[in-house]
């Protein structure tokens, strides 16, 4: 009896300490991009590296526009290489995120997931809708804001997690 009261101390002591080595840490991300386009449209993409990338997770967004705009939600758009934008940890003790912005950016047009018309003067809020992008080797996932060509102002927020 003793021996397999042991036994049994012995796997949960295992068992115990295998899910504890396999915890992960989702660590928030964001960024924030405000212009004034003339005439063009406003671009904002979160795109993960060719290699060392992290799943990521969309996590929100908000847009406001001083003008009736229609921005667009996209995935996987042609590889973005311009403009970097600025990354924001929401958890002081988190690393570096894997993934970079690129405001003003060139990604190629993605598939679209939804378009949200947004009033003059208004913002609108994208919910976190379960959107996650894998890792595949050598491809480089992205996700972008898109607003159709306008001239006003547009403040774009979004956010994303990448499990660690």
């Amino acid at each position: 009896m003793k021996r397999v009261f042991w036994l049994s101390v012995f796997v949960l002591a295992v068992a115990g300490r295998l899910l504890a080595q396999s915890t992960t840490t989702t660590r928030l991300y964001a960024t924030y991009h405000e212009v004034t386009p003339n005439g063009a449209a406003v671009v904002v993409t979160v795109q993960q590296p060719s290699t060392g990338a992290r799943q990521l997770v969309f996590e929100g967004a908000t847009i406001y526009c001083s003008v009736a705009c229609v921005p667009a939600l996209e995935v996987n758009g042609t590889a973005a290489t311009v403009t970097a934008g600025t990354l924001i940890k929401l958890d002081t003790r988190a690393p570096s995120a894997t993934a970079a912005v690129f405001t003003g950016s060139d990604v190629g047009a993605g598939t679209v997931i939804n378009r949200y018309p947004v009033a003059a003067g208004q913002q609108i809020s994208i919910a976190k809708s379960g959107l996650l992008l894998g890792v595949d080797s050598g491809s480089k996932h992205n996700l972008t804001i898109r607003t159709d060509s306008i001239s006003g102002t547009v403040r774009v927020s979004l956010a994303w997690s990448e499990p660690q």
